[in-house]
């Protein structure tokens, strides 16, 4: 009989309201953070992506008008937020992720049939105080990217 009353009493705890309030505290203050850095690093990772995609298509471009020995152009339309690759008609059109816009006013790039570049320079995209400067050398077409700061 003594067994069964310590049975039954150890069966009826539980925890104490303080320890239930200490949980929720520490689960909604992780939730805060989290809901905080969120959409930070979604921004940052739209940036990474932009610029990679960007990247890859200047250089493929640059490929094309090698191995077809034909004019390629990326025309980039800073109001639209996307640019287009074209031959003799638009190709492809590519339009940049949410808040990634295009800090400057790039040149359009021209690439001839022996790798040349016409308009060469930066296109440099920004989101909130971050950016990436895509530099194409002239005369190589050389492509990098550069870690830019805004204020």
């Amino acid at each position: 009989m003594n067994q069964d009353n310590r049975i039954s009493e150890s069966s009826h705890r539980g925890y104490t309201l303080i320890e239930v309030l200490l949980v929720i505290t520490i689960l909604a203050g992780i939730g805060f953070v989290l809901l905080i850095q969120t959409p930070l690093k979604l921004q940052d990772r739209n940036l990474e992506i932009a610029t990679t995609q960007m990247v890859q298509v200047i250089r493929d471009t640059r490929q094309r008008a090698l191995a077809q020995n034909h004019q390629y152009k990326v025309v980039f339309f800073e109001n639209d937020r996307e640019y287009s690759v074209y031959r003799t008609n638009a190709l492809r059109t590519i339009t940049l992720p949410e808040k990634v816009s295009f800090y400057n006013d790039p040149s359009n790039l021209v690439f001839n049939g022996i790798g040349g570049v016409g308009g060469a320079g930066e296109v440099i995209l920004r989101s909130g105080k971050k950016g990436n400067a895509i530099i194409i050398t002239p005369v190589t077409a050389r492509v990098r990217v550069e870690k830019r700061t805004f204020k």
